[in-house]
């Protein structure tokens, strides 16, 4: 008898479907500051080694306590000195706070809930650039559940 196979992880789907959401969703791309689109900031690139087809969506470095980047596999994010690595399809809901960036707040930090309850924080940029950061998180918490159901992490 011989195992059951599973399909691949849809990297270029969830990458392509992702990019697509954030662009239709933003402006303005040139001038946000310190966010950037389907590339990774050469200081995270020191840090992050990505898996084998895993494929970078959104990229932001603020400075070396506060950046994130967020793949087709992973929420990773640096803050005060921490590093986590999430898995993306365990994000169940995402708050963002003052995202528009009122007060001429430059920063604002996003809390990630996870399915078992447990918090990851991360700061991102506010204004035109702040809709990358939410869209993402919307794509896994709204269209991956209904796109991909029953796909499983690897």
């Amino acid at each position: 008898m011989t195992a059951p196979t599973f399909p691949a992880w849809p990297d270029a789907d969830l990458h392509r479907g992702m990019l697509h959401s954030i662009h239709k969703s933003s402006m303005n791309h040139t001038a946000w500051r310190y966010t950037r689109l389907d590339t990774i900031h050469d200081e995270l690139r020191e840090i992050i080694t990505l898996e084998q087809g895993e494929m970078p969506i959104v990229s932001s470095y603020i400075d070396s306590d506060r950046w994130y980047l967020l793949t087709s596999r992973y929420v990773w994010s640096g803050l005060a000195g921490y590093m986590t690595k999430t898995p993306g399809p365990n994000i169940a809901h995402s708050a963002s706070g003052n995202f528009k960036g009122f007060g001429q707040q430059e920063t604002e930090r996003m809390v990630l809930q996870l399915h078992d309850g447990a918090e990851v924080h991360f700061d991102f940029e506010t204004g035109f650039a702040s809709m990358a950061p939410i869209y993402y998180t919307r794509y896994w918490t709204l269209k991956f559940p209904a796109l991909f159901k029953g796909l499983k992490f690897p």
